[in-house]
């Protein structure tokens, strides 16, 4: 049953993914600098909460 479903809808999710990588490339290449700013703010902040909370984590693996 899953596989005829698949078989049906195959033409509609590959078209759908092909929208859907276009897309997610024009907007990668039209705002590169921004999202490469927001990964990079994104992972220093982890770092920050990481760093803050080492302590609370060694409590936890230790128990």
């Amino acid at each position: 049953m899953l596989a005829n479903y698949f078989s049906k809808n195959t033409k509609k999710v590959n078209d759908v993914m092909k929208d859907y990588k276009l897309l997610s490339y024009k907007l990668t290449h039209r705002d590169s600098a921004i999202t490469m700013k927001q990964i990079l703010e994104k992972k220093a902040e982890d770092l920050r909460w990481k760093s803050r909370c080492r302590g609370y984590e060694d409590h936890t693996e230790a128990s």
